[in-house]
């Protein structure tokens, strides 16, 4: 009887202790993986690109799946949800506080379910539609130059506060602000001195954005440094590289139109969110082969 008392409490001082291990140790690899239950993304065109072939006049699928939709694809369980409403084309980064209202009304309203992870991908447009100003002028040089770049800053602090605070639980994948002066739209228009005032200004935004990624939920995208070493040089497949600007248009170009980029390209991106998601996270999700690839850009093997 005494032996079957000491064998219950040793019983349970063992139990007791895989309690306290699973706590310690399961809470601190909460972010062990990529949930994608409900993903939703806030942004403009580079994360919303249903409608851009109407614009431009191109086929739908020169455009393809956009990056996050594209990751969502190779990652995502039968159940899972890509929720598309939030992100739309031609949004500046005052727009990110509309889109977040309209995502919390909708929870609010039984109409959504909390995002699990987070996509935060803005300020593209507001480069692009104050391009004259930036050119003009270099970080510090003038006001109204570098309020476009401190709007920027605010908005997105702003988002990833207000987003933070409310899923704890969270992940997040937010991007840096591409290199307009590659795209076809500015790639040949513009003086050296033009383009260094741009990209410099994008790299004040840039730098904020980048420190994100010192929280453990926070994956950031470098969208600004991939572009550049895509359009520097263009992969091959299957012996064929894809096409840089100034040229765009055709689906093994690396740009649908001035601006977006083809469906090939997308899924060169989606690559490389997938590769960053499996280093932060520890995942083993599958990225888009060379054979698919080729089959977005019409190259036959």
């Amino acid at each position: 009887m005494a032996s079957n008392r000491k064998e219950g409490v040793e019983m349970r001082k063992h139990t007791w202790w895989i309690v306290f291990l699973f706590v310690l140790f399961g809470s601190s690899t909460a972010f062990g993986e990529v949930n994608f239950k409900d993903v939703v993304p806030f942004g403009d065109s580079l994360t919303h690109n249903d409608l851009l072939w109407l614009k431009y006049e191109n086929p739908p699928d020169m455009y393809g799946k956009d990056p996050i939709h594209a990751v969502f694809s190779r990652g995502a369980s039968s159940g899972d949800k890509l929720w598309e409403e939030y992100a739309v084309a031609g949004s500046e980064s005052d727009h990110l506080e509309i889109q977040i209202g309209l995502y919390e009304a909708r929870r609010l309203l039984g109409l959504q379910d909390k995002a699990t992870l987070i996509n935060l991908e803005i300020g593209g447009n507001d480069i692009v539609n104050n391009d004259d100003l930036l050119a003009a002028h270099a970080p510090g040089e003038n006001g109204s130059a570098d309020e476009v770049i401190d709007n920027i800053i605010r908005n997105i602090r702003s988002a990833w506060k207000r987003l933070r605070d409310s899923h704890p639980d969270a992940q997040f994948v937010i991007w840096t602000i591409t290199d307009t002066t590659r795209a076809p739209r500015l790639c040949e228009s513009l003086t050296e001195e033009e383009a260094s005032n741009i990209r410099a200004h994008t790299q004040r935004a840039n730098a904020y954005i980048r420190s994100l990624g010192r929280n453990a939920s926070v994956l950031v995208f470098d969208l600004y440094a991939v572009a550049r070493r895509l359009i520097a040089k263009p992969p091959e497949l299957f012996g064929r590289p894809l096409v840089p600007p100034p040229d765009y248009g055709e689906y093994d170009c690396l740009f649908a139109d001035k601006l977006h980029p083809t469906a090939v390209s997308n899924a060169i991106l989606a690559n490389s969110i997938i590769a960053g998601m499996n280093r932060k996270w520890d995942d083993r999700i599958p990225r888009y082969t060379n054979a698919k690839l080729a089959n977005l850009a019409h190259i036959s093997r």
